[in-house]
């Protein structure tokens, strides 16, 4: 019992999120400030609540996209497995491109080119994830990783 109520607690907390936009416009959702390059930390906005109606990511701090990048996640932005898979990967400081199906008709495009009908979705390089499913995620993170 007690394990369920601790779940519960920590699917609904918030992230601190962090704002900028970078020299091509583009904006950049990070939950860390070490994940901002130094050229653009005084412009860096906080807020409570991850977005749910635009692209995410972290370049590194020399302002280039991470490897991390090769993480994909396709999503619903009111769907609450995609919302519990944005926490967990902001939780485990895990950058990433978010596809908002709902909201994009590019992203969707790109979601019904892997042919799945489920969401959330994670792709990291050419394993496909679907669902939420924290332990492959991880493993498949490890395994990319530099």
């Amino acid at each position: 019992m007690v394990a369920g109520i601790l779940l519960i607690a920590a699917v609904s907390a918030q992230a601190e999120i962090m704002t900028y936009v970078d020299d091509k416009g583009k904006t950049w959702y990070v939950d860390r400030l070490s994940a901002v390059p130094v050229k653009y930390q005084d412009q860096v906005k906080k807020s409570k609540n991850v977005p749910l109606f635009a692209a995410a990511g972290a370049p590194d701090a020399q302002g280039s996209e991470t490897s991390s990048t090769a993480v994909e996640v396709f999503l619903d932005p009111e769907q609450p497995e995609s919302r519990q898979l944005e926490q967990f990967l902001l939780s485990r400081g895990i950058t990433y491109q978010r596809y908002d199906i709902v909201n994009n008709p590019g992203a969707k495009a790109i979601y019904d080119s892997i042919g799945l009908t489920t969401l959330p979705v994670v792709k990291i390089g050419g394993v496909v994830i679907p669902g939420f499913n924290p332990e492959s995620i991880l493993a498949e993170v490890e395994r990319n990783r530099p």
